[in-house]
């Protein structure tokens, strides 16, 4: 189980640091894994990352680290999307 959350997370860490960095890295012709992809598309499958850690995560036995990791599942990985998500429209509307 905690290799299913881990793999989940760290997929998940993958996704939104090449979502963040997207912008920059076609500016550059840098790689980017999702710069093909929508926004939304990107968006969806951290969904999907996220909500499949956190179903893993809640077949296990409470720990006292468990209202910790459940903060970081439910309330940081989304809110770290938001954050991104936010600043590319703030980055838009500067650029018009």
């Amino acid at each position: 189980i905690m290799y299913r959350v881990g793999y989940c997370v760290g997929k998940w860490v993958y996704l939104i640091d090449a979502l963040d960095d997207k912008e920059d890295d076609v500016k550059k012709n840098s790689f980017n894994a999702v710069k093909d992809l929508s926004d939304e598309m990107v968006v969806s499958n951290l969904n999907v990352c996220s909500n499949e850690a956190g179903a893993a995560f809640e077949l296990l036995d409470d720990s006292v680290f468990s209202n910790i990791i459940r903060n970081i599942l439910y309330f940081g990985m989304p809110a770290e999307v938001g954050r991104i998500l936010i600043e590319k429209v703030k980055n838009n509307e500067r650029s018009l």
